[in-house]
């Protein structure tokens, strides 16, 4: 009983303790007392930093943005002349692995600018549910037997194969109208030059494992000598750790003058990993470097 009464008045005193301290704090702001006006001019003042300093971050990315406008407005003004007639008459085919479409575009263009033939487009379409279904169809219409492991895989190595040696265009047919492929070019010549487009929009994606590195491998064993793997600087799921595995030289920027310009030079014979991404040992080719560039290709 003692015990209830003594926490009656210790509740009492703090309900009035309570009363106390919020009439005191009510009529200090309902007053308009130096507190208010304290704690106000506080707010004023944070917001008035906050303010300046996100004007002088908007001003120093408006400052920097154009300063990379016009660095790759020079890299694009320049990057034709350190390109121009290098690949000349050089067959080319190149293969997209990914859904970049853009990224091809920047290839096909890099290509033509230095003079190469582009014998054929290629892009792989096997992303579908019933992927599988039109492609055990397509090893049958080719080989007239069925695929009973792997028909997907089946399929990106003949179309690799065909590419390579220049043989077999009607199995090309084949997998276009079974819609494994889209095409365009010439698949009646071997090409001695071969570009893999890869790069995924969805992230996490098995694509570079489950098809880029069978395009290498029978590539490779059909003694294509040279092959590059290009993406765009921006992707969703990177193809170019397959291609290192694999041994081929990357561009990681396509989409960028200077990727452009890598390809090229990687084309002609310079070997390793170009671009922006960590994954990248250098920026450029080191023989686009002043000195060596002078010494190997000036006319």
């Amino acid at each position: 009983m003692l015990i209830d009464i003594r926490q009656h008045i210790v509740t009492l005193v703090a309900v009035f303790l309570a009363l106390a301290v919020g009439l005191v704090l009510g009529s200090a702001f309902v007053g308009g007392t130096s507190m208010e006006k304290h704690v106000s001019k506080m707010l004023e003042k944070e917001f008035g930093k906050l303010r300046k300093e996100n004007e002088q971050k908007q001003e120093r990315v408006d400052a920097l943005t154009e300063e990379i406008r016009r660095h790759q407005e020079f890299e694009s003004m320049v990057a034709p002349y350190l390109t121009e007639a290098r690949l000349a008459r050089r067959g080319v085919a190149i293969i997209q692995t990914g859904d970049y479409d853009d990224a091809v575009e920047s290839t096909r263009r890099a290509l033509e600018s230095a003079g190469a033939v582009i014998h054929s487009v290629t892009s792989i379409h096997i992303a579908d549910d019933d992927a599988e279904v039109r492609a055990a169809r397509a090893v049958k219409a080719i080989t007239g037997k069925t695929e009973e492991d792997d028909p997907i895989n089946r399929v990106v190595s003949m179309l690799a194969n065909c590419i390579s040696t220049g043989g077999n265009a009607s199995a090309v047919d084949i997998m276009e109208s079974e819609k494994l492929i889209s095409k365009s070019g010439d698949y009646t010549r071997p090409a001695e030059v071969i570009i893999l487009v890869g790069g995924c929009k969805e992230k996490s994606s098995l694509l570079p494992s489950s098809i880029d590195s069978v395009v290498i491998a029978r590539l490779k064993s059909n003694g294509v000598s040279t092959i590059v793997g290009v993406e765009p600087s921006i992707v969703g799921t990177s193809c170019i750790r397959t291609y290192q595995e694999e041994g081929i030289s990357t561009v990681d920027d396509i989409d960028q003058p200077l990727g452009k310009v890598a390809l090229v030079y990687a084309i002609l014979g310079s070997t390793g990993d170009f671009g922006l991404r960590k994954s990248a040992e250098r920026l450029v080719p080191k023989d686009m470097e002043l000195d060596s560039w002078m010494k190997k290709y000036r006319r």
